[in-house]
């Protein structure tokens, strides 16, 4: 009986140190989570793919993504908010090199506005036709030298 005791006291001192880990570790782990609306429709999502991505989508109640936020593998990160047919309207994100960028896109996804700010302290801002060549452009370097510029579109 003595033995039996024991037995059921070092189950139950197991089992109490375990409801402690649990406490203490509230956080729930896992690659990917969703979440649903009343109607079991995904609104949210985020995860990390096999690429080693970390995405966040957001979709509108159509179902449609609308806003996804992603740091890629180099640490990379970039939000982009989608039209209702699903093409990338506005990108804001960092270069390699921390430079912060801004695109602006037109229905077909042709970037027609961009503002960049350059780790030298260059920044700029650059205006595309429909084509998605550079037509006009404004920018000052690191001293605060300005430049204006119009492009007949072919310019690289």
């Amino acid at each position: 009986m003595a033995d039996r005791i024991e037995e059921m006291e070092a189950r139950i001192a197991a089992l109490e140190a375990k409801v402690a880990q649990l406490r203490d570790d509230a956080l729930v782990r896992t690659r990917s989570l969703q979440i649903v609306d009343e109607d079991a429709k995904v609104r949210a999502a985020i995860g990390v793919g096999a690429d080693g991505v970390v995405r966040f989508v957001q979709t509108d109640a159509a179902g449609a993504v609308r806003i996804g936020l992603a740091v890629g593998p180099e640490g990379k990160p970039g939000l982009v908010f989608f039209d209702r047919e699903k093409k990338a309207r506005v990108e804001l994100g960092l270069s390699p090199a921390d430079e912060p960028g801004l695109s602006l896109s037109d229905a077909t996804e042709t970037v027609r506005l961009q503002a960049l700010l350059q780790a030298a302290g260059r920044v700029g801002l650059m205006a595309y036709d429909a084509a998605g060549k550079l037509r006009a452009a404004i920018g000052a370097n690191a001293e605060g030298i300005g430049a204006v510029g119009t492009f007949d579109g072919n310019a690289s």
